[in-house]
């Protein structure tokens, strides 16, 4: 990562989307924590399971995943196979670093209008035990997929082809 040059406006809202993400995914983990911890806690002490905790989690657990994803995006440690760079000439793996983010793109791309189209057909649906509308579990999708383009975007500002 390079840091000679100053930060431009665009680089700065980038940063500061960064971190707004990394905030709501360990609010998610903490949330998903307590909530796991709480319907354990009622199911096995309580004898009552609350009824919303395991589809509550997994809601978070969802938005924790796909915004996760662009943070490990932006800092280069999305999941590889590193042993093909083991494999092939120093030359080409500039190359192949910049096709594995092509194809983060278009995963990115992939979630943002497939998923809005999702979002679309759940605004009828009700998540049951919760009582609140699908909607807002589709809506992860092309959030996440937006972070991606832009976390992406961020990594090649900062020159981090690899």
């Amino acid at each position: 990562m390079s840091t000679s040059r100053p930060l431009s406006l665009l680089d700065t809202v980038l940063d500061g989307l960064y971190l707004t993400i990394e905030i709501i995914c360990k609010l998610m983990l903490l949330a998903m924590v307590i909530i796991i911890s709480y319907t354990v806690f009622g199911r096995f002490v309580l004898n009552r399971t609350p009824t919303w905790g395991e589809e509550l989690s997994i809601f978070c657990m969802v938005w924790l995943a796909v915004l996760g994803s662009a943070l490990a995006v932006r800092n280069g440690i999305h999941i590889r196979m590193t042993i093909i760079d083991y494999l092939i000439p120093e030359a080409l793996k500039v190359w192949v670093h910049r096709a594995a983010y092509l194809v983060i793109l278009f995963v990115g791309f992939t979630f943002l209008f497939a998923g809005s189209a999702l979002f679309e057909l759940d605004k009828g649906s009700i998540i049951g035990a919760l009582g609140f509308s699908r909607k807002w579990l589709a809506l992860a999708l092309p959030v996440g997929g937006a972070a991606q383009i832009l976390m992406v975007i961020a990594r090649f500002r900062r020159g981090g082809w690899a």
